[in-house]
C-alpha cells in the first residue's frame, strides 16, 4: 500500500513521483543527559505548485531544460502547532516503477547523507577511503580516524536496500527525514530563520539557495520488488494536511488544520531574514547498504526535482500570477500604461 497522496501533493517528472511531508518539528528528549532518538514523524502531506504555471515566479529559479526536470515550489510557514516546520522526503511513490530506483538529496547545496558540498547529481559509494580525506582508509564499519566519524555506505537511498523483511514480511523504508550524522542516525530538517543554524552556511558560506534537490536514478534493467503489501510508517487516515486557503487565510481545522507551500527568493522586498534549513531532533533512521555495484545504475538521473520555498507573503503573491488563474497577473500588477496608445478609445 502506498500512501494515498493527492495529485497536488505528488511530484512528477518522466512518470516518476515524490512527495514532501511538513509535520511539525520534534522537541529533542533529553534522559540521563543524553539526547534520545525518536521515532519518525507522522505523514503531513505537502502542497506543492509546478513553477512554470505562475508567470510571476522569480527569475532566477532554474526552469527544466529537459523532459527528465521539473521545477517545484512549496511554502514554509511560520509555525506548525506551536513547533517548527519540518520536512521529510517520500519515496514510496517511486514504486510504481518497473526499474529499480535510487535517490539523493541535496538541501541548499548540501548532501543530505554525506554533509559534503554538492553542486550536481551522483551516486557515491563509501567503501574504502574517505571522501574529505582520499588518503585516509575506512575501517569496515565506515569509520575515518581523522573524521572521528562512520559514514554511510553510499549517498543514496536504494528501493531494493530500503526493502527490509520485519517480522517476515517485507517493510519499505524509502524515506529521509533530514541530515545524517552518521551512526545510523538522522537528525529531522526543520526549517528557521536563525541564520547561525542554517546547516548550508557552516558547509558553503551565504552563497546559499533556498532550495532542495532530489535526483532519481534507475536501475538499467527492470526490478521485481517483493510482492508484499507496502507498510506506512504511520496510520494514513492520522495525518495533518495543509490547504493553500487555510494557510493565507490563518484558518484552522482541528487535528487536519491547513496549510500550504511555495518559493526561494522574494517577489520584492524581504523584511524577515530569509528561511533555511536546520538540524533538528534524533530521528531512528538508517541507511541501509546498497548491494548492487554502482554500474547497476545508469549513470545520468532519469529525473531531476529542483524544489523550492517560500514564505506565506510570498506564496500568496506568486499564486495570484497563475497562467490561465483569476489572480492578477505580473503586467496587472507592474502599473505599467496599457491601451490608449496615443489614438482616442472606440466608443461601442
Amino acid at each position: 500500500m502506498i500512501f494515498p497522496y493527492e495529485p497536488g501533493c505528488l511530484m512528477t517528472v518522466n512518470d516518476l513521483s515524490m512527495a514532501l511531508n511538513m509535520p511539525p518539528a520534534l522537541k529533542s528528549i533529553i534522559r540521563g543527559g543524553e539526547e534520545i532518538e525518536q521515532s519518525l514523524p507522522r505523514y503531513a502531506p505537502l502542497r506543492v505548485h509546478r513553477a512554470a504555471d505562475y508567470e510571476g515566479r522569480p527569475g532566477d529559479w532554474i526552469m527544466p531544460r529537459s523532459a527528465n526536470e521539473g521545477t517545484f515550489f512549496f511554502c514554509v510557514p511560520d509555525e506548525i502547532e506551536g513547533q517548527p516546520p519540518a520536512l521529510w522526503i517520500d519515496g514510496g511513490p517511486l514504486d510504481r516503477s518497473q526499474n529499480d530506483t535510487a535517490f539523493t538529496v541535496s538541501f541548499q547545496g548540501v548532501d543530505a547523507i554525506t554533509g559534503l558540498k554538492k553542486d550536481s547529481p551522483y551516486l557515491l559509494k563509501i567503501e574504502k577511503n574517505c571522501p574529505k580525506h582520499p588518503e585516509t582508509q575506512l575501517t569496515p564499519a565506515g569509520y575515518c580516524k581523522d573524521c572521528n566519524f562512520t559514514w554511510p555506505p553510499q549517498n543514496y537511498r536504494a528501493r531494493s536496500a530500503d526493502w527490509i523483511k520485519v517480522n517476515g514480511r517485507w517493510v519499505l523504508f524509502h524515506w529521509l527525514d533530514g541530515w545524517n550524522l552518521g551512526a545510523n542516525v538522522i537528525r529531522q530538517l526543520v526549517f528557521t530563520r536563525q541564520q547561525d543554524k542554517i546547516v548550508a552556511r557552516h558547509v558553503i558560506g551565504d552563497k546559499v539557495v533556498d532550495a532542495l534537490a532530489i535526483a532519481v536514478f534507475r536501475s538499467r534493467q527492470p526490478w521485481q520488488r517483493p510482492q508484499d503489501e507496502i507498510v506506512l510508517r504511520t496510520d494514513p487516515f492520522e495525518k495533518s494536511e495543509w490547504s493553500d486557503n487555510n494557510i493565507l487565510k490563518g484558518v484552522s481545522r482541528g487535528p487536519m488544520r491547513s496549510m500550504s507551500y511555495g518559493l526561494e527568493k522574494s517577489v520584492g522586498a524581504r523584511p524577515k531574514p530569509r528561511i533555511g534549513a536546520a538540524a533538528g531532533a534524533k530521528i531512528i533512521q538508517g541507511i541501509p547498504k546498497d548491494l548492487n555495484p554502482i554500474d547497476y545504475w545508469e549513470k545520468e538521473p532519469a529525473a531531476i526535482f529542483r524544489v523550492y520555498w517560500v514564505d506565506q507573503d510570498q506564496l500568496k503573491e506568486i499564486l495570484a500570477t497563475k497562467i490561465g488563474g483569476t489572480g492578477e497577473s505580473w503586467l496587472a500588477r507592474s502599473k505599467i500604461p496599457v491601451g490608449n496608445l496615443g489614438n482616442d478609445p472606440i466608443s461601442m
